[in-house]
């Protein structure tokens, strides 16, 4: 069965026949015509007799109808006038559950949704919103889900589609790309429970980019001290801070707060409360963050292993990003987990795109975290079980034939509580060849 009848070609094409529209790009109109999307989107809202839906954009009702089947009442907001006619049309089966508000989203607040939904005199059902649920507008998404949670607390859950890009900051973690000032706002009210992609081909016209529907599930910020929901003025004073943070990533927090109207000696009390040094980057600190310490340290623009440090902690960090390198947008710092008290070991091979030939298996003297050119090795490995040996040639085969190296090959790997990790794949020649070729007699270098 269905799960809502406009969800094909021919029934948009017949309602958009019908009343002689078109789709406009300026709104964002591109029609759902694929039903399995809508069967997916539903379930991650999770709708009941109790909720009160909330949609932006609902075009000729595709969505719509599909949600009046299952919640208590569905209130939409649409800004093109030519549809007010369509949807009541569309949604006409259930009407006594469908509320219609004309006009910008943006600018609709949570007292005219209740009053619309009010108007329905549906009995013993809260008109307030419990659920946003939109295949939103993609040029006003990310602030249209931030305002909802921000200034509609009864919404517990918002299930939108967006555009790809879009979900992915909205998903991202701290020291990716895609992580921000947006991303961190979105966190202080709600948290990523839920996503799938959705292709261009399920729309019509199909739109010239990828989307993605996304669930997020309010989650009550609280604080640490006092365990007490954190208020809402407070919450609005935090997104003040991180705008400000953010403005200006590359810059110090200091910097960059202090250019966005904060004072800098208040500034520099609050960081000394909080532990924070004004030097910071926030760009260095979400990596680390993510990752955790201890941190391997090392700038990209140099070989050999030279300006390389372990950071146990972030203080440290801070120290060495402000003193000991040159930082700068061309010249990035790597950071890496470090692993202390593993054990390093390189493996040489020889991969000719279908089959790959593992030359030899070296382990470390020093422990991992000692460059390979201040090192020494040894082979065949001396503490090495014979399940690990065979392990590690296996990932090395693997490794080879996924990165499709044709010639020599080098993988570094570290072995710590029975457990092997990839530090490094190298589709080229490594400085142990000549020492591997000598210790099996095997001339690799003349082989590739």
């Amino acid at each position: 069965m269905a799960h809502s009848w406009l969800a094909n070609v021919r029934e948009t094409k017949g309602v958009l026949e019908e009343f002689g529209l078109y789709t406009k790009h300026r709104l964002g109109q591109n029609f759902l015509v694929n039903d399995d999307v809508i069967g997916k989107i539903l379930a991650l809202a999770e709708l009941g007799a109790d909720d009160v839906v909330f949609e932006v954009g609902p075009g000729i009702g595709t969505l719509t109808v599909a949600m009046l089947g299952q919640a208590g009442a569905v209130c939409s907001v649409e800004a093109d006038r030519t549809l007010e006619a369509v949807l009541p049309h569309t949604c006409a089966r259930d009407s006594e559950r469908f509320a219609l508000v004309m006009g910008d989203a943006l600018r609709v607040g949570e007292a005219r949704l209740v009053e619309a939904v009010e108007a329905l005199g549906i009995e013993g059902l809260d008109p307030r919103p419990t659920k946003l649920v939109s295949n939103l507008p993609y040029q006003v998404a990310a602030t249209i889900i931030l305002k909802t949670l921000a200034e509609m607390p009864t919404v517990r859950r918002c299930v939108v589609m967006v555009q790809a890009e879009v979900a992915d900051r909205i998903a991202a973690v701290p020291g990716t790309r895609a992580f921000g000032a947006y991303t961190a706002k979105l966190a202080l009210y709600g948290e990523v429970t839920g996503r799938f992609e959705v292709g261009p081909g399920n729309f019509m016209p199909p739109p010239h980019v990828d989307s993605a529907v996304v669930r997020i599930d309010r989650r009550e910020m609280v604080d640490p001290e006092t365990g007490q929901a954190v208020a809402p003025e407070r919450l609005a004073r935090t997104v003040e801070v991180i705008d400000a943070a953010f403005a200006q990533k590359r810059k110090t927090i200091r910097n960059s707060m202090g250019a966005n109207g904060f004072d800098k000696a208040a500034l520099d009390a609050a960081f000394a409360a909080c532990g924070i040094a004004p030097t910071a980057r926030a760009e260095a600190l979400e990596v680390a963050e993510r990752i955790g310490f201890p941190l391997l340290v090392r700038p990209s623009y140099v070989i050999g292993g030279r300006g390389m440090v372990i950071a146990y902690d972030a203080t440290y960090l801070r120290k060495y990003m402000d003193e000991a390198v040159k930082v700068s947008p061309d010249h990035p710092i790597y950071l890496d987990r470090f692993l202390e008290s593993a054990i390093e070991c390189d493996v040489d091979a020889l991969c000719d795109g279908e089959e790959v030939y593992v030359g030899g298996v070296l382990e470390h003297i020093e422990e991992a975290g000692i460059h390979s050119g201040d090192s020494a090795c040894c082979t065949p490995p001396f503490s090495f079980s014979d399940e690990e040996v065979r392990s590690l040639r296996e990932h090395t085969r693997k490794l080879a034939l996924a990165v499709g190296c044709k010639g020599l090959v080098n993988v570094q790997f570290a072995l710590k509580d029975g457990t092997i990790y990839v530090i490094e794949v190298n589709p080229r020649a490594s400085r142990t060849v000549p020492f591997v070729s000598k210790a099996t007699g095997v001339p690799l270098a003349k082989c590739a």
